[in-house]
């Protein structure tokens, strides 16, 4: 230790700098080499191949646990987990034996190529707005205005109608009172918003919740539709006067 010390201190900057990073990898490299730490990590990523096996299988066989999270999150993602469970269970049986420790950097660059396409295309159902315009698509004509209520911008900037809001950070009461407002004033409008939040805001006045039309999850939000059979007979006008936002979508075809 002395020796590695005086050494140390009569190297320059960047003789001490490289020395820390050869000691640094051949702590590393004894590390690896341990027998017991490599089947510890080997262990833990049997399990995760297990637990992804165990998830896909039961989702194609749709089981009941599986069926929950299927209609909770609306994403089926069985069959990717599955082939990402089989692909670490190859590397699980090759480094069985020996090199435990690679099983690790194998199961995780499987992962993140597997997720990176595959998942990447699955997440995108959810990640974004663009299925919830889909379904708004089977129940309405093209021809309609929209307002939207607590929502990301992601809706605005998927969105194929015409768009009207009143502010991101205005109260969502106040929001719901003046779209309220909004769709009285033509046939066409229509307003969305998820579904907690018109459940925990409204209470009795506006918009009735069970008569919306259920469009699918997206940002783990329920997304509601809500047209002139939602509204209901009572709702108070906002005292404030709020600022009207509106987007067109340009038609670059």
């Amino acid at each position: 230790m002395l020796d590695w010390t005086y050494k140390y201190n009569n190297l320059s900057p960047t003789g001490q700098r490289l020395l820390r990073t050869q000691r640094f990898k051949r702590k590393i490299s004894r590390l690896c080499t341990e027998p017991n730490i490599g089947r510890i990590i080997w262990g833990v990523v049997m399990l995760l191949t297990l637990a992804l096996v165990i998830l896909g299988i039961g989702g194609l066989l749709e089981l009941p646990f599986a069926n929950k999270l299927e209609s909770k999150f609306d994403i089926s993602p069985w069959s990717f987990l599955l082939t990402i469970g089989l692909f670490s269970l190859i590397v699980c049986v090759l480094y069985r034996k020996k090199n435990h420790w690679i099983s690790w950097p194998a199961f995780i660059t499987t992962l993140w190529i597997i997720y990176s396409t595959w998942g990447y295309s699955l997440l995108g159902e959810v990640k974004t707005p663009h299925k919830i315009y889909q379904s708004m698509q089977q129940h309405i004509s093209a021809n309609i205005e929209l307002a939207l209520v607590n929502f990301s911008e992601q809706f605005i900037l998927f969105s194929p109608y015409p768009i009207t809001h009143f502010g991101y950070a205005t109260d969502n009461q106040q929001q719901f009172q003046a779209v309220y407002a909004w769709q009285h004033q033509s046939t066409n409008r229509l307003i969305l918003t998820d579904f907690a939040t018109l459940s925990t805001t409204l209470k009795g006045i506006c918009f009735d919740p069970q008569k919306v039309i259920h469009l699918g999850f997206a940002h783990r939000k329920d997304w509601v539709l809500l047209t002139s059979a939602s509204r209901l007979a009572d709702c108070p006008k906002t005292h404030e006067q709020l600022i009207k936002y509106q987007y067109f979508p340009i038609n670059l075809e």
